[in-house]
């Protein structure tokens, strides 16, 4: 829930496939880039997973993506289109829009990170952090993670490479810090 998704949908039929595509008053889809009409703004439309789970999609309407993965949602948009005799050969691209940890504490560039790729891990943000100062505890790296409702620290060793890629939270999610 609350995650922001930018979904494209492409054919070889450029008109079928605009009818699948969210267009802000300010951009328009041409070909696969976002043309700017003015501001400066260059910001791609955007679907927000609801409290269920659900996303209202052109054409298709309500559709449950709620535990999918990225490519997921999109071999699943896929799908559906191809499934209702829509579109014959849609490619569809999903990308996040709103995926952030926080990285605080001793690393020369404290602050909110953007996940910029599937599988992020604990390490990627320390590097895009600056790394750990000399002052950095390596041995005692914490990551809070909320669980059930509540929030749970989980603490990593950094100079254990076999545990630290063993554990829970080596690959980010969404607001961790």
């Amino acid at each position: 829930p609350d995650d922001r998704l930018a979904i494209m949908v492409h054919s070889k039929d450029p008109q079928l496939a605009s009818l699948f595509n969210l267009q802000t008053s300010q951009q328009r889809a041409v070909g696969s880039q976002i043309v700017n009409n003015g501001n400066g703004a260059n910001q791609m439309p955007t679907y927000t997973v609801d409290t269920y789970g659900d996303i209202e999609f052109p054409v298709l309407g309500t559709l449950h993506i709620g535990g999918m993965t990225r490519p997921q949602v999109a071999e699943y948009i896929k799908k559906e289109i191809m499934q209702r005799n829509l579109v014959k050969d849609p490619t569809v691209i999903v990308d996040f829009y709103n995926r952030t940890v926080n990285v605080l504490g001793e690393v020369k560039a404290p602050g909110k990170i953007d996940i910029n790729r599937d599988r992020f891990t604990v390490l990627d943000a320390i590097a895009e952090a600056g790394d750990l100062t000399i002052d950095g505890r390596r041995t005692n790296v914490i990551v809070l993670r909320q669980e059930d409702g509540r929030q749970v620290a989980h603490t990593i060793d950094l100079t254990n490479s076999q545990a630290t890629a063993a554990s829970p939270v080596y690959y980010l999610q969404q607001n961790d810090v």
